[in-house]
Formats: C-alpha cells, sequence, structure tokens
C-alpha cells in the first residue's frame, strides 16, 4: 500500500448555485427555478463517494462537512506533480430532508461536474464525463447523527471489530 497525503479543506464562506461568467450557464438536473434553498446552513453533513475512471475505482473517500460550506479534498501521492483525485462538493439544505449539491471532480486526464438534488440517506450514481463511463461518481450524503448515519456508524465499527454483521 503506497502512502498518500490527503489535503480538505473547509470553505467558511457560503458558496452559491451561480455560475460565473466564464463558466457559462450551469447545469439544472432537476433542480427547480426561482425554489430558493431553505437558510439550514451549519447541518452536520457525512459523504461518502466512489469515484471511478473508466470503469476503474479510482478512490472511495469519506468526510464530513456542513450544509452552505464548501468541501475542497484532494489525495496525492507523497513527491507526485498530479493528485490522484480533486473534488469540490458545495452542499446546500433545501428542506429538512432535500439537499442541493454542486459537484465538481478531477482525475488525470478526466474533469467534469454537476449540480443535483439528492435526499438524506440516499445514494446516487453521477456521470461526469462526456461519455458515459468516462468519469463516475457513486455519492452518499447523510445527515450527521441521524437515525440512519448512527446505524451506519454502528455497522462500520462492528466490521472493524470483527463481529458479524448481516
Amino acid at each position: 500500500m503506497r502512502p498518500v497525503t490527503l489535503s480538505l479543506t473547509l470553505l467558511l464562506a457560503s458558496a452559491s448555485f451561480s455560475a460565473r461568467a466564464d463558466e457559462g450557464p450551469p447545469e439544472r438536473d432537476g433542480m427547480t427555478e426561482g425554489e430558493p434553498a431553505v437558510s439550514l446552513d451549519g447541518t452536520p453533513l457525512y459523504f461518502k463517494l466512489e469515484i471511478r475512471r473508466e470503469g476503474r475505482l479510482i478512490a472511495m473517500p469519506q468526510f464530513l462537512g456542513e450544509a452552505g460550506k464548501v468541501l475542497r479534498a484532494e489525495r496525492r501521492p507523497p513527491g507526485a506533480e498530479v493528485p490522484d483525485y480533486r473534488l469540490v462538493i458545495s452542499p446546500f439544505q433545501a428542506s429538512e430532508r432535500r439537499f442541493r449539491l454542486k459537484l465538481d471532480v478531477a482525475v488525470p486526464g478526466k474533469q467534469g461536474s454537476s449540480q443535483l438534488q439528492i435526499d438524506h440517506g440516499e445514494v446516487r450514481k453521477v456521470e461526469l464525463g462526456p461519455r458515459k463511463g468516462d468519469l463516475e461518481v457513486k455519492l452518499l450524503l447523510m445527515k450527521v447523527n441521524s437515525p440512519e448515519f448512527r446505524a451506519l456508524m454502528n455497522l462500520s465499527s462492528k466490521r472493524d471489530a470483527g463481529h458479524d454483521t448481516i
């Protein structure tokens, strides 16, 4: 197993879903115009991702973040000029159980972004490349300290301790 360096930055300033002039209009992917996000910033969130490039698993990062705060991360082997991956997640809480995300992912030779809505506890598969399978992210989002999150952490701790689980 090779050592890697993981860089993680949480930006404290809120981000928005409006595109900069040089980015062009954002893709909506089911987002409704004129439906502002509820101001529920600060809700602690858990993200679990599976990043694939051309079908090959690149990374399976897990992060804690907050609604209304941008999460930036990259994984870079020591001495490498190019990271294995870079990602930016901009989460906003739309309602008690629904979130809006802007997701940007870059791996060597591929990059993509998407805006999507996702419910608490939902697993979504997002195609970010120009062709199906070029760059794919499977994403789980959960509110921290929810019953579902506690059950997942309990299951994980039992697996780590070597207990049998169903």
